[in-house]
């Protein structure tokens, strides 16, 4: 009998991502078809009318972008949870009580300045959405009961009060009867860019590029602090630094400020709580603290590195952080600082300056490259 084991898997390429992208496309085309053959429809007519109607012309790409923006930057706050292990899945009816703080507000004041009225209900719908997300943060720290369930539960809340006003107080009398609120005034509409694209694109395209990791990278190890100052002063070029577990202890004493621990935390100092930065566990036994890391900043899409602190201890250490840098080497530019030299990997043609006099060391991994 065969034995299968499933584990989440270290370095995802990219060919694979699209294939496995493509494949559940295909696999969703196929059921919506069977569906519409069903029901007597012809399957063409109806994509072609799905894709005419979403992406069509401008207005209607706009207009898709519109509903699809706010559930993107859910999904990217969602993520910033999950680095830290903690699960929330109550992403609706965080939005609905945003948006029902948005309109209660914009019920109950009124405003001169529409350009300030439109900042009140952003604020508005920020403080909705975190009222949402407190309620299980709360039972979380006190209780201990699993976030899981309390976001979960929370949603079905909301969205019990959401019915309740769109059918009652909120109701539009307009609607035909139908549960819905009244629109807002248009005085408080966000501009439009493109078509019918909101201004609240920028804000979503600021959000996308605050997400992606200011270089230069670090990669900061649990060994001796850095003392040449060459390396110090390199050090101080560094924008965003992520610790392989004690190693943010060892940054810290430095003067500096790990952005994201990673690892499986078995020998940080502190809580995870004390540290202010993203924690990512990483708990595959099978490879050492820097491969893991690695794996990961590759996954992030990082394409270049700085090493410090993983050139001590054993030999046997040093040497397969050394085999690491080079099997990575077509996915990370990495150099790695000791305190006699920099160690970088090289797969084609390069040129890199050097003084008088200087020791310079080539060699080959491979028999199949000759220097």
């Amino acid at each position: 009998m065969n034995n299968f084991k499933l584990f989440k898997r270290q370095t995802v390429n990219e060919l694979s991502t699209f294939y496995s992208f493509l494949i559940g496309f295909i696999i969703a085309i196929i059921i919506g078809s069977i569906i519409l053959l069903i029901q007597d429809k012809n399957p063409l007519d109806t994509f072609s009318l799905m894709l005419r109607l979403s992406v069509g012309s401008v207005n209607s790409l706009s207009s898709s972008l519109n509903k699809a923006i706010p559930l993107i930057l859910a999904g990217l706050g969602i993520s910033i949870i999950n680095s830290v292990k903690l699960w929330n899945i109550g992403a609706e009816g965080q939005i609905f009580l945003g948006a029902i703080a948005v309109n209660f507000i914009y019920i109950n004041t009124q405003f001169n300045n529409p350009s300030f009225h439109i900042l009140v209900l952003l604020l508005a719908g920020f403080v909705g959405g975190s009222v949402c997300i407190l309620i299980p943060a709360i039972t979380k720290v006190v209780f201990g009961v699993n976030e899981i369930i309390t976001t979960l539960l929370t949603n079905y809340i909301v969205f019990g009060v959401t019915i309740f006003l769109i059918n009652g107080p909120w109701k539009d009398p307009k609607s035909l009867n139908f549960p819905a609120a009244a629109y807002v005034g248009e005085e408080v509409f966000l501009p439009t860019v493109i078509g019918k694209l909101s201004f609240g694109f920028l804000i979503f395209f600021i959000k996308m590029k605050k997400m992606k990791y200011e270089s230069p990278n670090a990669l900061f190890g649990n060994g001796p602090c850095p003392t040449h100052p060459i390396v110090k002063d390199r050090l101080r070029s560094i924008n965003t630094f992520f610790c392989v577990d004690g190693g943010a202890d060892k940054l810290i004493t430095m003067g500096y400020n790990p952005d994201v621990i990673l690892g499986d935390l078995d020998s940080i100092k502190k809580r995870e709580k004390a540290y202010n930065c993203a924690i990512v566990y990483l708990e595959d036994q099978s490879k050492n603290d820097l491969e893991k890391s690695v794996c990961w900043c590759a996954n992030q899409g990082i394409k270049e590195l700085e090493l410090f602190g993983f050139s001590y201890g054993r030999d046997d250490h040093h040497l397969a952080n050394l085999l690491i840098m080079k099997d990575f080497s077509d996915k990370i530019r990495m150099k790695m600082y000791t305190e006699k030299s920099l160690i970088f990997c090289i797969n084609e043609h390069s040129t890199f300056l050097s003084k008088a006099n200087q020791t310079v060391s080539i060699f080959t991994l491979t028999k199949s490259t000759t220097i």
